[in-house]
């Protein structure tokens, strides 16, 4: 498997966007706050199409609920506004070998059907602080 580069790089086309990204976005304490509202205001501005999974959405509710409380929970995602693609039943058989192949790591299943959609999707770029996207190494990671 070839690695793709982790970088701050060309900011077009397709996005997936990860809890990671998400949460560093609303929480102004976070430490990749600061970075996240900027790629997020670059990918804006590059007309980029973001996009992210039903299972990033539940996740993101959940913490954002258990961490920054109802209001900002509800808030987030009743302005959410981008595509989000359902995990099909191949992403989630895909995201168990995943989680299997790579027993070395600490990959959730949200992380890992993540992987396996944008895999199905041939999604090259995704925005994330979580370590686990440079550590499966197939997507450039934007952060």
């Amino acid at each position: 498997m070839s690695r793709p580069p982790t970088t701050e790089g060309k900011l077009s086309g397709s996005c997936f966007v990860d809890t990671s990204a998400f949460y560093a976005l609303l929480d102004a304490e976070d430490p990749h706050h600061p970075k996240s509202v900027g790629l997020f205001t670059q990918l804006a501005r590059s007309r980029a199409r973001l996009l992210t999974s039903n299972h990033v959405i539940f996740e993101t509710y959940s913490l954002v609920l258990s961490r920054l409380g109802r209001w900002m929970a509800q808030s987030w995602l009743g302005k959410l506004n981008m595509q989000i693609e359902r995990a099909m039943p191949e992403d989630e058989r895909r995201a168990v070998q995943i989680v299997l192949q790579f027993r070395d790591k600490d990959f959730s299943l949200v992380d890992a059907s993540s992987f396996a959609l944008m895999e199905r999707l041939r999604l090259r770029q995704a925005i994330a602080f979580d370590p686990h996207f440079r550590q499966y190494g197939q997507f450039i990671v934007l952060h």
